[in-house]
């Protein structure tokens, strides 16, 4: 997904990070190999756990990626055929609402664009997603990840 197009989907005021972008497409990834029509939250979530550099917010809270596909896999049923990659596939609403409060989580930092971090407070202070079940279930509360991206200090 180049970046004009990933930016246009952005549900928020604020523009998103060059790794936000890249999540984007490894969700659609994810998405495409589950053959779903929409980009969940369980799909960011996915995509969130194979990030391995400075991104990877999930080894540095010390969430287990083996658990996150084992809870996903357990939660979220494969679609019925096959949906080609080159569909556009929307953001269900948990993920709109997932990127709502992330904005207002950078907001609260004082940052100008949405990052990794701000991304896995908007997960968790949804709530209801299957993202934030399964990081729940490894015991990350919204105050941890809000605290995690306030130390981070991701982008202004």
């Amino acid at each position: 997904m180049d970046e004009d197009r990933a930016q246009a989907r952005n549900p928020t005021d604020l523009p998103l990070s060059l790794d936000v972008l890249h999540l984007l497409d490894r969700a659609s990834e994810e998405s495409v190999l589950r053959d779903h029509e929409y980009v969940g939250t369980e799909h960011l979530l996915l995509a969130l756990s194979q990030l391995e550099d400075a991104a990877a917010p999930l080894l540095a809270l010390g969430i287990e990626r083996r658990r996150v596909y084992t809870l996903i896999d357990e939660t979220i049923r494969r679609g019925n055929a096959p949906v080609g990659s080159d569909i556009e596939r929307p953001f269900t609403s948990r993920t709109k609402e997932a990127f709502s409060l992330a904005a207002a989580a950078a907001h609260e930092l004082g940052h100008s664009r949405i990052d990794v971090p701000h991304l896995l407070v908007g997960l968790m202070r949804e709530g209801l997603n299957i993202g934030a079940q399964a990081l729940a279930d490894q015991g990350l509360t919204e105050e941890r990840a809000f605290e995690f991206a306030r130390d981070r200090g991701a982008s202004t």
